[in-house]
């Protein structure tokens, strides 16, 4: 095995694998209820239907890697990939480029709770996964726009560094 600069324990030296991964459901909605993901829902009941997911991975000594990714979420079609670091911590990194979507029918949420709905920000954080989803078209409301990019970003500059 290579020398490993990055400190990683060696229960990971030589260790590959890879293969396809693909996963289809009509209602990934459904989905999610059979798995118990009791997060809120949006309330376009038509949101969250078709789901379809198709790659390759690979995973050599920690560092995985989900390309070339095809997704389908409803009638958004996306490409791009998905990799981990193989370093001690590792982050994952996504990058996905959607062709249109309409941002407002995912953003109004079911309210079945008493208590109002809060974003796990430290929770997302602490996912630690940077990356970015572009969309080529997109609508929210009333606004249509082109070639719109979400950042998913960490403020630590040293892991941001670490998975670049």
């Amino acid at each position: 095995p290579r020398a490993d600069p990055i400190g990683r324990r060696d229960e990971t030296r030589g260790v590959r694998a890879h293969g396809p991964v693909e996963m289809r459901t009509q209602s990934l909605r459904r989905l999610l209820a059979a798995l118990g993901v009791g997060a809120p829902l949006p309330v376009d009941e038509k949101t969250l239907g078709v789901f379809a997911f198709k790659s390759e991975w690979t995973y050599e000594e920690g560092l995985i890697e989900v390309k070339p990714v095809e997704l389908q979420l409803d009638e958004t079609r996306f490409a791009g990939e998905l990799v981990r670091t193989g370093v001690v911590e590792p982050v994952w990194t996504i990058n996905l480029r959607g062709d249109r979507i309409d941002l407002g029918r995912y953003f109004k949420l079911e309210d079945k709770s008493d208590v109002p709905f809060e974003l796990p920000v430290d929770a997302l954080r602490a996912l630690r996964v940077p990356g970015q989803v572009t969309f080529d078209e997109a609508q929210l409301a009333a606004a249509q726009m082109k070639g719109v990019r979400l950042r998913l970003g960490l403020e630590d500059p040293a892991i941001s560094t670490a998975a670049q």
